[in-house]
């Protein structure tokens, strides 16, 4: 059995540019801020403690802040397509401090936050590389678990801890003054790309207040 504690790999973080950074392009778009950037911080913290299960790096920590942070701009411009509308808005940016293969990816890992599971024909996801593909999928499977468990987008959860990271599934404590029956609820529906992905189940509870 692996397990992984929140504070394990803390050297290997680098630093991320702020929110206000990375938002500030996307200014005159009505969309949660509050929101996006509980979900950017609840998935990077994910990210940080399944490390020895994805195996990426801070290359990919970087994407999946940029996607968290951006995924419902698309909001601004209509509710029932946003993840499409996120994609196409974050392509067109000439605001980001991206390289514009690293934000073609940001664009899909925001995409891939609702709805529809990665596909290979699908337009731009399609023409990454293989490698690409699949760094997409997995931090979209973690971008979905940290939207669930926003769900109410008002920050209810304090904190996450993997509590147990094994072969056969990852036990997920969510903290907060009370229990956050509708983001555990959420986080898990929000869990099956996660699960098809890395192979394991998802457990998802309540661990009281955060110390």
């Amino acid at each position: 059995m692996i397990l992984v504690t929140r504070c394990e790999y803390p050297q290997m973080a680098r630093e991320l540019p702020t929110a206000d950074a990375v938002q500030a392009p996307f200014r005159n778009l009505d969309f949660n801020r509050v929101h996006t950037r509980q979900v950017a911080r609840l998935a990077v913290s994910l990210f940080d403690q399944t490390r020895r299960l994805h195996g990426m790096d801070d290359s990919e920590r970087l994407i999946l802040w940029h996607a968290g942070l951006l995924h419902d701009v698309g909001q601004g411009v209509d509710y029932a397509a946003h993840h499409k509308h996120s994609m196409a808005l974050i392509l067109d940016c000439q605001e980001l401090d991206l390289d514009p293969a690293t934000q073609r990816m940001v664009a899909c890992v925001a995409r891939y936050h609702r709805r529809a599971r990665p596909k290979k024909r699908h337009e731009v996801y399609g023409d990454l590389s293989e490698q690409q593909r699949e760094a997409v999928k997995d931090l979209a499977a973690l971008l979905r678990i940290a939207d669930g468990l926003d769900r109410g987008q008002v920050g209810r959860v304090e904190e996450i801890r993997v509590a147990r990271l094994s072969a056969d599934d990852m036990l997920l404590r969510v903290y907060s003054p009370q229990p956050p029956n509708v983001e555990i609820a959420a986080g898990r529906k929000k869990s099956s790309l996660f699960e098809r992905v890395f192979g394991l189940s998802v457990l998802i509870e309540y661990g009281g207040k955060a110390l």
